[in-house]
């Protein structure tokens, strides 16, 4: 497998759960990245997505290890996602640099005075501006909502809760958003704004706050609390 490159008609993201390739299959195939017996949909393999270690396709319903042996091929429209695995290290690395990044949009510059007609506005339409579907940005990156406003449970390696496993989380109001590259993440309101790059929710937080310190972490869970 070729290190993270760019290859010719081929995006490439350094997401965290991989390098993440996107493509047309004949591309990805001329360029290395995968053989046309790993295609999802061919005689002998998986209809949609297939996992492979060490280049050997992995039963359906396993779930390997993430690590460089690991390697996802998956159907996406016309196209083809290939996620390589990294090793711990270097998504713990990317990891928190995601979250820095984050992090220093959420100190976000204040804005002129929109008044009282205009803040009651944002408050009244803060439970439903978005809908699952729905183009959004955060910062310069360009995101789709797949799930609706409403309270997450947020892993969060600083969080306020601990769960039975030792796991440290918070809870959120906000959205799921997906990248383009197929990982998700969890969004308070405020964050995000419309394709026109115009501020949407107001900021629902009074003084410091630790959730407004940390506003994002990589959510793993959907179940509404």
């Amino acid at each position: 497998m070729p290190d993270a490159v760019t290859f010719p008609g081929i995006e490439y993201d350094d997401g965290t759960s991989g390098d993440v390739y996107l493509g047309r299959p004949e591309d990805m195939i001329a360029a290395g990245l995968i053989t046309a017996a790993q295609l999802p949909g061919t005689p002998g393999m998986p209809r949609s997505s297939a996992i492979f270690l060490d280049g050997v396709l992995q039963p359906r319903g396993s779930k390997p290890a993430r690590s460089e042996r690991w390697l996802q091929v998956t159907l996406y429209g016309r196209k083809v996602r290939v996620t390589k695995g990294i090793s711990h290290e270097e998504e713990q690395r990317r990891i928190e640099a995601r979250q820095a990044e984050i992090q220093e949009l959420a100190r976000s510059e204040p804005k002129a005075d929109i008044g009282f007609d205009g803040a009651r506005k944002a408050f009244a339409e803060a439970s439903t501006l978005f809908k699952v579907g729905d183009s959004v940005r955060v910062g310069q990156h360009s995101l789709v909502v797949t799930g609706e406003y409403k309270l997450y449970l947020v892993r969060d390696k600083d969080g306020e809760f601990v769960d039975s496993k030792g796991g440290r989380f918070n809870y959120q109001h906000g959205y799921c958003c997906q990248y383009r590259n197929g990982e998700e993440f969890f969004y308070p309101a405020h964050m995000l704004s419309n394709d026109d790059g115009e501020p949407t929710h107001l900021r629902l937080v009074a003084g410091k706050s630790t959730q407004a310190l940390r506003p994002m972490m990589e959510f793993r869970e959907r179940e509404r609390m």
